[in-house]
């Protein structure tokens, strides 16, 4: 084996396996012939065409790789832990402004509260109101089926 048909079956392996089994000995045949006499490397055309060869054939095919059943109950696990995830955040939002509802009574609305985790005043609490409920919805919604 020359040592540009070893850099060539190199470059072969951006493709996947199942496209080298059928195709491999066709592909290296054509490129050895097209390369010059004493060619030792690839010319970088060739090697920017195979590498982009290869990558669209296994992007072309991934979506066959996630309907396989562990990328369904992968995914399903995960939903699971966000949508948790969301809720708590959504409670702790709720929580954290039904305590400063009680504290706005008798001060000014723009005062500064100490590490607030939803923003540096009341106000900036308060603004981000519609979102939090929404997502606590969707999560809710979203774990009871």
């Amino acid at each position: 084996m020359s040592t540009l048909e070893a850099r060539y079956r190199r470059l072969l392996r951006w493709y996947p396996a199942h496209h080298r089994h059928a195709h491999e000995d066709e592909m290296l045949g054509v490129l050895l012939a097209d390369a010059g006499p004493g060619q030792e490397r690839p010319h970088p055309r060739d090697t920017f065409d195979l590498v982009r060869g290869g990558l669209w054939i296994r992007l072309r095919h991934l979506p066959e790789e996630f309907r396989r059943p562990e990328w369904r109950d992968a995914a399903g696990i995960v939903s699971l832990i966000l949508s948790l995830l969301m809720l708590g955040l959504s409670i702790r939002y709720l929580l954290k402004a039904a305590d400063n509802t009680v504290a706005l009574v008798g001060t000014a609305p723009f005062q500064r509260l100490p590490l607030l985790a939803f923003g540096n005043s009341k106000l900036d609490l308060f603004a981000t109101a519609p979102y939090w409920i929404a997502l606590g919805t969707g999560s809710g919604l979203a774990l009871a089926g």
